[in-house]
């Protein structure tokens, strides 16, 4: 977990909503098998060329984004199910779900966030989702300072 201040404006609900969907879908994919999700915050500058990277995310603007990562060591995904997984209605799960990822992949539009997926079958999975960072100006990060850690004041999000 990150240790320095990381703030962001959005919905509350929502944002909440991406989260539980991402640790749910982890703690799943471990198929009632012993294994981890580790979740990991942390606050880096991007430039375009590094959101090209990330399959959702309606602009490329460079800038400073709080990251969360979410992992697990589960099944992991081939090819065809990373293609559809944001589609609505697809689902790996029983019948009458499918919405989720819909909804997380609306939803970091309307934030402008970004989403990236790394896996493989039977390797894990690690979703990275990029937020805005909404810090006051003179506490951002310097583009050359990627993973040093600032204070802020006033706002936390704890996830």
């Amino acid at each position: 977990m990150s240790e320095e201040s990381l703030i962001i404006e959005g919905d509350k609900s929502q944002l909440d909503q991406v989260f539980m969907n991402l640790i749910t879908n982890a703690s799943e994919a471990l198929m009632s098998e012993s294994g981890q999700v580790l979740v990991s915050t942390g606050l880096s500058h991007y430039d375009s060329t590094d959101l090209i990277a990330f399959q959702i995310g309606n602009t490329q603007s460079a800038g400073s984004y709080v990251w969360l990562k979410i992992s697990d060591t589960g099944c992991g995904m081939g090819s065809e199910t990373q293609e559809k997984i944001f589609d609505p209605f697809f689902t790996t799960k029983f019948t009458g779900r499918g919405l989720g990822m819909a909804a997380v992949r609306g939803i970091l539009l309307r934030h402008k966030g970004h989403i990236q997926i790394e896996t493989e079958p039977g390797s894990g999975t690690t979703f990275t989702v990029l937020l805005p960072s909404a810090m006051p100006q003179e506490l951002e990060l310097d583009p050359e300072e990627k993973t040093s850690p600032r204070k802020a004041e006033k706002r936390v999000m704890i996830v």
